[in-house]
């Protein structure tokens, strides 16, 4: 799987909300996309994933099928192969949690009961089946929107500053089961935080987004303080000095 965005840009209204974004992610690559609050994150991710945050330019492609681009008809959601999680998470709070994966199943047309049991497996849900979101720890509502995400075999999965009210703990073993799924499915992963050392932990690539434009992109291992505006340096609060991975 190859997904390529090129000299995206997004108007809502009068206001330019992205300018000139564009990069490549191979099948089985993490980007991690970091800014500070309004630089455009979730604006990204939604353009590329067909949620139309607002006047679409450039173009998105992936396997040579376009997604969206200029004057033409964007592809339909249903067909993009794509998984999300939403910083809300947004789990049905009326459903278990079997009859959640079962019903998203149903829905994408993947009804093979032993991926789905393998999924469950996978994800550590498979001693709460029984339970609703309400009755979930934090860690777990995360991993059950992190199946239903994978229930539908994505190509690309995006998430969405989607671990930020976990602890420390919790945190990282769910960035070592992505990483996991990752590798198991093939998966390319889009993955939006304002944490720098999660992101440098999870991605190869990565992305500094500041006021809707592209401040600086690349491997991760080339990442430095020098890296970010000086208005906005992550740097700052870590007291690190430059990055070259952190484990």
């Amino acid at each position: 799987m190859q997904f390529i965005v090129e000299n995206l840009s997004v108007k809502r209204g009068q206001t330019w909300r992205l300018l000139d974004i564009s990069f490549t992610l191979n099948q089985g690559q993490i980007l991690g996309i970091i800014g500070p609050s309004g630089s455009g994150k979730t604006t990204l991710v939604e353009a590329c994933l067909g949620f139309r945050p607002g006047d679409i330019f450039g173009s998105i492609v992936m396997d040579g099928h376009v997604i969206e681009a200029n004057g033409r008809k964007p592809m339909p959601l249903a067909k993009r192969q794509f998984g999300y999680i939403p910083q809300s998470l947004a789990l049905w709070p009326h459903l278990t949690v079997s009859k959640t994966l079962l019903l998203t199943a149903k829905f994408a047309h993947r009804q093979n009961q032993t991926d789905l049991i393998e999924l469950i497996s996978l994800c550590g849900l498979q001693n709460l089946l029984h339970q609703k979101p309400s009755e979930l720890s934090g860690g777990e509502k995360q991993r059950l929107a992190l199946a239903r995400a994978l229930v539908v075999k994505p190509r690309l999965l995006a998430l969405d500053e989607a671990f930020s009210a976990l602890d420390i703990v919790a945190k990282r073993k769910l960035l070592n089961l992505i990483q996991q799924l990752t590798l198991r499915y093939g998966l390319s992963v889009i993955y939006i935080s304002h944490d720098l050392p999660e992101v440098v932990s999870l991605s190869q690539q990565i992305m500094v987004l500041h006021q809707g434009a592209c401040f600086w992109q690349g491997p991760k291992e080339l990442l430095t303080s020098k890296s970010f505006p000086i208005a906005w340096n992550p740097f700052d609060s870590i007291q690190a000095e430059p990055v070259v991975s952190i484990q």
